[in-house]
């Protein structure tokens, strides 16, 4: 039987997105440190993946990379326990929300922390928010997450925005950072994805993951 495979760090936030959705679906999965202490990439690692990113994933002969698409491999390699809809169209539309997340949220999140001056700090601000609030009026048109995006059952939307809720968790508590406020759906909908037994396993994880030179030692 192939042996899922995980080059990773412990600095890797992305990288808990796959923990979260492998422990929600049963699946084993094996942990190969990416660097040692300096943060020096290791041969085997560097050899898999022309971005060197973490995290990267081996099963058998088939390399990937990009958390997103790692988790979309996932979902299909490994059916049971469905972490998307079955229904094409429900499906494509979970993973434009996961899109946002990606390429909307963070990069806002980002442009904020680095805005430079009241005039561009407002505006990186502002283009945050506008973002937050698309999915308040957009993904919960119908119905705010009960508790998780599709109901009961936590699902890939709401790991992949555990990346996010997490990233906003640390600036919150950061001394000087700027102040970014959750609507009461959105506190709500990240309280009960921090809460999932997957998502606090999938922390505890990246926590333990060691450095190559380590766990060349053990």
């Amino acid at each position: 039987m192939k042996e899922l495979e995980i080059f990773t760090k412990s600095t890797c936030g992305w990288a808990e997105r796959l923990y979260s959705a492998l422990d929600a679906k049963a699946i084993a999965y094996r942990i190969v440190p990416s660097c040692d202490r300096l943060g020096r990439k290791t041969r085997e690692f560097l050899a898999l993946s022309p971005y060197a990113r973490t995290p990267t994933i081996r099963y058998g002969d088939l390399v990937l990379y990009e958390s997103a698409l790692i988790n979309d491999f996932v979902e299909e390699q490994f059916p049971d326990r469905p972490l998307l809809p079955r229904d094409p169209g429900a499906r494509a539309k979970d993973r434009l929300w996961i899109y946002h997340c990606d390429h909307v949220l963070m990069p806002a999140l980002t442009q904020l922390l680095a805005a430079q001056g009241s005039v561009a700090k407002e505006l990186a601000g502002n283009r945050l928010d506008t973002a937050l609030r698309q999915i308040v009026d957009w993904g919960f048109r119908a119905a705010p997450p009960a508790p998780f995006w599709r109901g009961a059952d936590i699902g890939l939307v709401d790991i992949a925005y555990q990346t996010f809720f997490q990233a906003v968790r640390y600036v919150q508590g950061m001394k000087d950072g700027p102040d970014i406020a959750l609507d009461l759906p959105l506190e709500t909908w990240q309280g009960a994805i921090a809460g999932h037994p997957c998502i606090r396993k999938a922390h505890d994880v990246a926590q333990a993951v060691p450095y190559a030179d380590e766990a060349e030692t053990r």
